[in-house]
């Protein structure tokens, strides 16, 4: 069995115990349920709402952190940084995350995109490019690009609708 397929296999276990959580006598169950959840869920929009890349070449323009590099074929692919990356507090990826989001959330409105000489750098052609200005989701792409919030209010009523429903179900 692959690798990749065990973690959906670790939700399995996680409704009934949810079930029995929910009719538990001990206090606080509940709300220590729904703050990691909470917390799930901000981990994993963290991680989805900045061009997952966007790490990996701050980490080699700004940081200047080697790669290992493979060399096949007669091209020169990046595999992965050095080691001492995955010890290091201050580059953890989770919180590179959140500090790209901070600052897209800053610069988001200043952003406009343009067509560089090709005489421009790889950094400079990387670092411009849209998907590392702009949040990775496709209503804030298009918010971004043609300056229309209605795509991001129905993706919004849509989740909401969703979660209200949900909801609405648990409580009757």
């Amino acid at each position: 069995m692959n690798k990749e397929f065990i973690p959906p296999l670790f939700i399995i276990p996680i409704g009934p115990f949810l079930e029995s959580c929910k009719h538990s006598k001990i206090p606080g169950v509940n709300k220590i349920i729904f703050f990691i959840i909470a917390l799930s869920l901000t981990v994993q929009i963290a991680t989805i709402s900045v061009e997952y890349r966007k790490y990996f070449f701050t980490l080699y323009f700004e940081d200047k952190v080697e790669f290992t590099i493979s060399k096949g074929d007669g091209v020169q692919r990046m595999i992965e940084p050095s080691n001492k990356v995955y010890f290091d507090y201050n580059r953890s990826p989770l919180l590179a995350q959140f500090k790209f989001i901070y600052d897209i959330s800053r610069r988001i409105k200043d952003y406009e995109y343009s067509e560089l000489p090709d005489s421009a750098s790889l950094a400079d052609k990387i670092t411009t490019n849209p998907y590392m200005n702009i949040y990775d989701f496709w209503w804030a792409h298009q918010y971004s690009t043609h300056g229309t919030i209605a795509n991001l209010a129905i993706a919004l009523l849509i989740m909401a609708a969703y979660s209200s429903s949900r909801l609405w179900k648990q409580v009757t």
